[in-house]
This record gives C-alpha cells, sequence and structure tokens, in this order.
C-alpha cells in the first residue's frame, strides 16, 4: 500500500517494512544502500584484513558497523 501522509506512516511505527528493489530511488555512481554494505570485507588503511561487516546500526547521529572476524 502507498503511504502518502505523516498519519500513514505513524500506522506502520513498529513494524517491517519491505519494499522491491525497484522501488528504491537511484543512486549516484559513488552510492551503496547500507544492505549492500552487509557482508563486505573490512581492511584496515596497512591492507590488513579485520573481518567482515555484519551489521549496521543506525544510532541517530552516526552509524556503527559492526565487524567480526571471519
Amino acid at each position: 500500500a502507498d503511504v502518502t501522509t505523516r498519519d500513514g506512516a505513524e500506522a506502520l511505527r513498529g513494524t517491517i517494512v519491505r519494499i522491491s528493489g525497484s522501488q528504491l530511488r537511484s543512486l549516484e555512481p559513488d552510492e551503496l544502500f547500507h544492505y549492500q554494505l552487509i557482508g563486505l570485507s573490512v581492511y584496515l588503511e596497512s591492507a590488513e584484513k579485520i573481518g567482515a561487516l555484519v551489521e549496521i546500526i543506525d544510532s541517530g547521529e552516526v552509524d556503527i558497523y559492526v565487524v567480526r572476524d571471519e
């Protein structure tokens, strides 16, 4: 269902909302959605691999990237 009002959006608070890929906005060539980063390898500036990105937590002001050893 299309949500076009604030009240309509409020009714969805606390639920899981899923959309198809065709409903995503177009990105610039250097942009990615968070879900596209999950599973990517993470390296230090020294090129040492430290693990894989397993989760991105939206904490409000900044995103927290959770990296786990492989």
